[in-house]
């Protein structure tokens, strides 16, 4: 049984190429002033100094496919296939490498003789029009001298017992003779050769990685090549409450190291509009928010921040969204009716959410001391509501709001924000009548 993974473009390096592209488009204003450049001519570098895109097909074999040879004849057998390739993706393809998990027979009698077991990159037609890697109905493609279409990509390892990884030190670039005969409806395949007696060619898994040219218009449609989600998380969560569990962590933030140009925030057609999702904390068992009767004044809890921000991801930045798993549950006698619109602190004790900025502090000043609120001129806390949880009464059956606000790129807290700063998260509560349940806080950043 064969397992294909889909195609898969490398985040950072589509978010670093828009943000170059960006930068180029606007120019830079005094005192680093630097004119705007026309989109034909950006994309002319960007191919020139060949900032392109990453694409990698991963292919798996649950049992190992082997191709063996019995005399003096090379064996070669199609392995794995792409879709059929359109004139748009062939226009944009620069360059092809295959990096596979094989082996060969695991003994050589003559090692000056080398290796007789290796992989080729073909062209193929596919009859059919099917999807990743149904090689049955494949071909390798002809030139018009009756030369397969098919090139060396690497040799096993000599002597190879296990299964390695080893691919070609090079790769196919712009000037290899596959672009001269590649056409529409054509497939790329991998292919499997051995020869001589009792050489063998086996793999369990391979890596196929195309590189195009950057295109802004992709990033405007989000499609193909959409970015992935965030990495795996590396940073803990800062969350002062108690009641978070300890494997509870925060991704880091990976956003594009822009080119130093004009920080404007105005509406830019060709700024993405994808986000990042930081992954925050959820809890285990819901976490309880609730007020003390004696206590005057709101409760408010910090939940999570973000890392020190850098000036090129606050460059990037264009909205961000505070999405929440709750729930306030309230008493059926209680008499006061809550209010569904924006919140209002003192007007209802209704739970609520918040964002903040903390000022930049070092590190033994975080672990001991509470992080301190950037403000503004007037001494007011920079601190803005995203929303309330919803209410609902004890008796109803479990229900979870998922709700946020987006703070646009117009927001005060784009032009409060300071390099190193961080973005943090509340919930408030004030009064007793109510309490809230919380499950999942989250931060999407869109860029």
């Amino acid at each position: 049984m064969m397992e294909a993974m889909a195609e898969r473009s490398s985040g950072v390096e589509l978010l670093d190429h828009a943000a170059s592209f960006r930068c180029l488009l606007r120019g830079a204003s005094p005192p680093k002033r630097r004119p705007a450049m026309p989109t034909e001519l950006i994309l002319y570098i960007f191919d020139l100094a060949s900032l392109f895109v990453t694409h990698t097909l991963k292919f798996r074999t649950n049992e190992p496919m082997s191709v063996t040879s019995y005399d003096a004849s090379p064996v070669k057998q199609l392995w794995k296939t792409t879709k059929p390739l359109t004139n748009p993706q062939i226009r944009k393809l620069r360059r092809i490498h295959l990096q596979t998990l094989s082996m060969n027979q695991g003994y050589v009698d003559f090692l000056e003789n080398g290796s007789w077991s290796w992989f080729e990159i073909a062209l193929c037609s596919n009859a059919d029009g099917s999807g990743w890697g149904s090689s049955t109905s494949q071909r390798v493609k002809t030139a018009q001298d009756g030369r397969e279409l098919s090139w060396l990509s690497h040799h096993n390892v000599l002597q190879s017992s296990v299964f390695s990884s080893v691919g070609s030190s090079s790769q196919f670039g712009p000037d290899h003779e596959i672009w001269k005969d590649i056409e529409q409806g054509d497939t790329f395949g991998i292919r499997l050769c051995a020869q001589y007696p009792a050489w063998q060619c086996s793999i369990q898994a391979a890596e196929l990685r195309l590189w195009t040219v950057f295109q802004p218009s992709e990033i405007l449609k989000g499609a193909p090549y959409e970015a992935p989600a965030s990495p795996s998380p590396d940073l803990l969560s800062t969350d002062a409450s108690p009641s978070l569990a300890s494997n509870e962590v925060m991704s880091s933030l990976t956003l594009p190291s822009a080119i130093q140009g004009d920080h404007s925030r105005d509406p830019d057609p060709f700024a993405p509009r994808h986000f990042q999702t930081i992954k925050t904390v959820e809890f285990d068992s819901p976490f309880i928010l609730t007020s003390p009767p004696s206590q005057a004044g709101a409760s408010k809890h910090l939940l999570l921040q973000t890392p020190p921000l850098t000036a090129s991801q606050l460059h990037a930045f264009r909205g961000m969204t505070i999405r929440t798993k709750c729930r306030s549950i309230r008493s059926t006698d209680a008499s006061s009716v809550v209010s569904s619109q924006s919140p209002s602190r003192g007007s209802t004790d209704q739970p609520w959410f918040d964002v903040v900025i903390l000022k930049r502090t070092t590190l033994k000043k975080l672990l001991h001391l509470k992080p301190a609120l950037r403000t503004r001129a007037d001494g007011t806390a920079l601190e803005w509501i995203s929303h309330r949880s919803a209410d609902i009464a004890e008796e109803e059956e479990d229900q979870w709001s998922d709700s946020g606000e987006t703070f646009g790129p117009e927001h005060e807290i784009w032009k409060s924000i300071k390099k190193g700063d961080m973005i943090a998260v509340r919930a408030g509560i004030e009064g007793s009548a109510v309490s809230s349940e919380i499950k999942m806080v989250q931060i999407d950043m869109w860029v």
